[in-house]
């Protein structure tokens, strides 16, 4: 069934002022893996896709995505299963002719803004975007948006817009509602967003059919716009871990992320980590509803924790009880000695594409929910650059060329070795400190394990 998906697709066109662009097509399934595919699974530690039995590949679907994380959430799409979705980016970076063609390319359309610069013809210019989804959809096409508007890395789903809905209607009225439509809820998440070799999830929600609001539509279209909003944020909501701003949104998120820490462990797949946060995250605000004051002693604990932690500069992962045993701390220390020359091999050979890449990030990026889609562009294009470079200089120089094309090869992996080298070196030291600091008996790490024994009898 998916080689059919993949391999049986005829090339559809839809219109856009005046040029026909493909809902699907093989250049950019051509330049799926070696962009997208092949660096993911480099870049991040983990991902995971939950829910894809919800997405029908047959039917229109609309789909409602989170936005936490810049262009990485719109990649987290094009990695399932070679999606190709159409998706909504703001309207003035298409002013430049040769970004226009390749955002074309890059299945982009343009959804324009008072403060844009489109003036007076916003809502002409808009139009034609809106007309072009709703051929996308007809076609069994996807088209993907942010629904929450601006990109905020926030642990929690903010007040939709009404964008989603009206292009939902619109479609449904411009085919008289003869349009099985799908909007599917998707939630991404992240470890750390802006980190390197993290995690990230992409879940796929229950579809809602737009068929099912025409009788309100019918009615009152401003209350079915509203109710549908409702609806897919209620959506978008289950995918998450959703924390309410308020007075504990901070202390909440942090409580999550360490007891997450200690049932599933580092080593936990994104989506059990996502399900035990949000548990917790319903435990906290059930505390408060109900024991309020058990929540100011949870805070109370929570806060030194934190500061002690801080100046300290230690992390849940260092206080583990099993890094502290003695075996596990030769065991590691064997390991990091007998690997070293990997370690350097990797470290050596990567220097100059990491500084490259770290250099970029820190004069380009203004805002960090940049940081990780920069470092990913950047980083990606000089490795490859560099590979290329010292394969051919391999070819040139080695007596059998296999050998060039099999010392690149390994290349990638030798980076992502030295990397985890360098933090689990960074971590044995931070371990070894603790051990040291409870022989002495400091008062600081006796009261950041007295806090933390605290923090998780209360919150058990």
């Amino acid at each position: 069934m998916r080689l059919n998906f993949l391999f049986g697709r005829t090339t559809e066109y839809f219109q856009f002022k005046g040029k026909a662009l493909p809902v699907w097509n093989w250049g950019y399934r051509f330049i799926q893996p070696p962009l997208i595919i092949i660096p993911f699974k480099f870049y991040y530690r983990k991902f995971e896709i939950a829910g894809w039995e919800h997405m029908p590949t047959d039917k229109p679907v609309l789909l409602a995505i989170s936005h936490r994380n810049a262009f990485m959430d719109s990649l987290a799409l094009v990695n399932t299963h070679y999606t190709q979705v159409w998706q909504l980016a703001r309207g003035d970076a298409f002013n430049n002719p040769v970004l226009r063609r390749l955002f074309y390319f890059f299945h982009m359309l343009p959804i324009w803004r008072e403060r844009d610069g489109a003036g007076a013809d916003t809502k002409a210019e808009n139009q034609s975007t809106f007309e072009a989804c709703y051929d996308i959809l007809k076609l069994n096409g996807m088209v993907g948006i942010y629904p929450e508007g601006d990109c905020i890395n926030e642990r929690h789903i903010r007040s939709l817009k009404k964008g989603i809905c009206r292009i939902a209607f619109g479609a449904m009225e411009q085919f008289n509602w003869d349009l099985d439509l799908h909007i599917v809820p998707v939630g991404i998440s992240y470890s750390h967003a802006p980190g390197f070799r993290e995690t990230q999830l992409i879940q796929f929600g229950k579809p809602i059919l737009a068929a099912d609001y025409k009788h309100q539509w019918d009615l009152n279209q401003g209350n079915a716009i509203n109710l549908l909003k409702e609806d897919i944020e209620a959506s978008m909501k289950k995918l998450v871990v959703d924390i309410p701003k308020g007075h504990y949104h901070h202390d909440i998120d942090e409580l999550a992320v360490m007891m997450s820490h200690r049932r599933c462990g580092k080593n936990g797949s994104p989506l059990e980590i996502l399900n035990e946060q949000r548990a917790t995250v319903a435990r906290l605000q059930q505390t408060i509803s109900e024991h309020p004051e058990q929540m100011t002693e949870l805070v109370r604990a929570l806060h030194p924790y934190k500061r002690k932690t801080r100046e300290l500069q230690l992390d849940e992962e260092t206080l583990d009880e099993g890094k502290q045993r003695k075996a596990t701390r030769w065991s590691v220390a064997l390991a990091l000695c007998l690997t070293l020359p990997l370690f350097l091999m990797g470290w050596i050979t990567h220097a100059l594409p990491v500084w490259l890449t770290r250099t970029a990030v820190k004069k380009v990026v203004k805002k960090d929910i940049f940081i990780s889609s920069i470092r990913y562009a950047v980083g990606m294009l000089s490795l490859y650059l560099y590979y290329i470079i010292l394969l051919l200089l391999g070819i040139l120089l080695l007596p059998v060329a296999w050998w060039a094309i099999a010392g690149v090869l390994a290349l990638p992996f030798l980076g992502v070795f030295a990397w985890e080298y360098q933090r689990r070196i960074r971590l044995f030291a931070r371990v070894q400190k603790v051990r040291r600091l409870l022989r002495l008996r400091d008062t600081g790490i006796m009261e950041i394990y007295a806090h933390r024994e605290k923090i998780y009898r209360l919150l058990s």
